[in-house]
């Protein structure tokens, strides 16, 4: 059987386009978690990313 449970917060950092990146040899799957019903309620810029606080 599947135990299920929901995350309360999700810390996640976006870097930005401005920042030069390789592409991934084994790029890594992270779905869209706006679509699980997350909302950011926090943001925060640097100068080299963005990071956000989603909660639900």
């Amino acid at each position: 059987f599947w135990i299920i449970f929901e995350i309360d917060e999700i810390f996640l950092s976006k870097i930005k386009d401005s920042v030069e990146v390789k592409k991934a040899v084994e790029p890594l799957y992270f779905p869209n978690i706006e679509d699980y019903g997350y909302k950011i309620v926090d943001k925060k810029d640097y100068e080299e990313f963005i990071a956000y606080v989603y909660k639900k």
